[in-house]
């Protein structure tokens, strides 16, 4: 995975935190550091990058969402059979 630098309101909204890979920034100044950082410390940057893709396939894959949607769906039928 790549490593990733967003917007602290990006990352407050997605409710995502340091160890999820993800640094906040506040400031273009925040951008650059982060970025020279990472061209400095590459193995740096391949640990956020790896912790960055394990939080997207935890949190956003379809897997995730499809399993709460499979429980609605049994939900909304049971509901259905019940008043038929």
């Amino acid at each position: 995975g790549a490593a990733v630098v967003a917007a602290r309101s990006c990352v407050q909204a997605l409710e995502l935190h340091p160890q999820d890979g993800v640094v906040a920034a506040d400031s273009v100044d925040d951008y650059v550091q982060t970025v020279l950082r990472w061209l400095k410390e590459p193995d740096l940057a391949q640990g956020s990058g790896r912790q960055a893709r394990q939080c997207v396939e935890r949190r956003f894959s379809w897997e995730s969402h499809l399993g709460a949607l499979d429980l609605d769906l049994q939900s909304c039928l049971r509901a259905e059979a019940a008043t038929a």
